[in-house]
């Protein structure tokens, strides 16, 4: 299913991740999830559609404001990114 993703050294190997964010405590032990690898697909295809660096916030906060605009929202609540 993810046979495309990048190997270890290729272009956008960069956007794998890991963490274990399991708490220890009884109610959590034997479970399968808490734990593992990810793929940053929004990450890795920011970068492929503008090139270098894919968090540019100046550059995400116009395409978002514009794409927002042209779904028609006229407002972007009280608890959205502070740029915007």
């Amino acid at each position: 299913m993810f046979a495309a993703l990048p190997k270890a050294g290729e272009p956008y190997d960069k956007y794998y991740g890991s963490d274990d964010s399991r708490t220890g405590n009884g109610a959590g032990e034997g479970r399968g999830f808490g734990s593992g690898r990810w793929y940053d697909f929004y990450g890795a295809n920011l970068q492929r559609t503008y090139g270098g660096d894919a968090l540019d916030q100046p550059r995400w906060v116009t395409h978002t404001l514009d794409r927002l605009q042209a779904w028609g929202f006229n407002t972007v609540g009280n608890w959205s990114d502070p740029d915007l």
